[in-house]
């Protein structure tokens, strides 16, 4: 599954010539800017030094691969002071003895001094968080792809429906899907990501910004590299990419970090972002377009759908 990327690819790259990794300029805290941070840690608790360096260098930092049991997810609470987080796992010990270390499992990490909000879709297999600013929003998807076996292409298939489903309930049309996607050009799950964006008008933003000899994951057995980890965005969020890096210091695990700057100020306008971020009591349907008030309508059956209600009351 593997690709023979080069070794000697580069370890960061702007659109427009080659980032200093040592200024750290992509993970330059403005206001208008916000550093996001993807990587498959290979286990949480073995990656707490990398991931302790990656909570003082970005907004928001996105692992998969955390290999937490849900009961011990409170573990991610401790990591820093300045991030809050919340985390899915694929094991509980509750539900009998299971054999072997605890697999998968994704977490989101974000600066405290964000408004956002975490959500994940039906069945809990898809985290996110939105994020509101000024006067716009983001949503940003973390996701853990199935490995590329033929016998998960199915599997596959039906992840990327929920992603699909995930992304339709989604208000603000500033969408990143950001993780594992286990596809890369020479592999069946490649080209199913492709066919995913094209129908979805998706971009694949880091394979469009970087060369085309990145790479982001390194095999421990055979030496050999692919381009596994990546960044799809819709096309305003592309838009807003002010810069996309690989970077390679971070090697506890096999997989290498992916890490974006995105110009929050270059984001479209939400008015439904507006409208939380300054708690306004009352909405002025007058400065709603007929574009955003089906979106408005479409979000206030998202969540009033998650009030839980009382037994005696259903």
């Amino acid at each position: 599954m593997e690709g023979l990327s080069s070794m000697e690819g580069l370890s960061a790259t702007k659109k427009a010539g080659t980032i200093n990794t040592q200024q750290q300029s992509i993970m330059a805290a403005k206001n208008e800017e916000l550093s996001v941070g993807t990587y498959n840690c290979r286990g949480f608790t073995a990656s707490m030094h990398d991931i302790e360096q990656l909570c003082a260098m970005y907004h928001i930092i996105l692992l998969q691969e955390t290999w937490l049991v849900k009961q011990t997810l409170d573990k991610m609470t401790d990591i820093s002071d300045n991030h809050f987080a919340c985390g899915t796992a694929e094991v509980d010990y509750t539900k009998g003895i299971t054999s072997g270390r605890p697999y998968g499992g994704t977490a989101i990490l974000w600066n405290k001094k964000l408004n956002a909000n975490t959500f994940m879709n039906q069945d809990q297999s898809i985290i996110g968080l939105e994020v509101c600013l000024d006067s716009n929003s983001l949503n940003i998807l973390n996701v853990y792809m199935p490995y590329c076996y033929d016998s998960n292409y199915d599997e596959y298939i039906n992840y990327l429906s929920k992603i699909s489903i995930l992304c339709d309930e989604i208000a603000s049309p500033n969408v990143f899907i950001v993780g594992d996607f286990n596809a890369c050009p020479n592999n069946n799950f490649g080209e199913l990501l492709s066919q995913f964006y094209l129908e979805h008008e998706l971009k694949i933003s880091d394979k469009i910004i970087l060369p085309v000899d990145s790479f982001t994951y390194v095999s421990d057995t055979h030496g050999t590299c692919s381009w596994m980890d990546h960044v799809v965005s819709s096309k305003p969020a592309h838009d807003s990419i002010q810069n996309i890096a690989i970077l390679h210091q971070f090697i506890l695990s096999d997989h290498r970090l992916v890490a974006a700057t995105i110009k929050t100020a270059a984001l479209p306008q939400n008015i439904l972002c507006e409208n939380k971020t300054h708690h306004e009591k009352n909405m002025n349907w007058n400065n709603a377009t007929q574009q955003q008030k089906p979106k408005y309508l479409q979000a206030s059956k998202i969540w009033l759908s998650k009030i839980p209600l009382f037994e005696e009351l259903t």
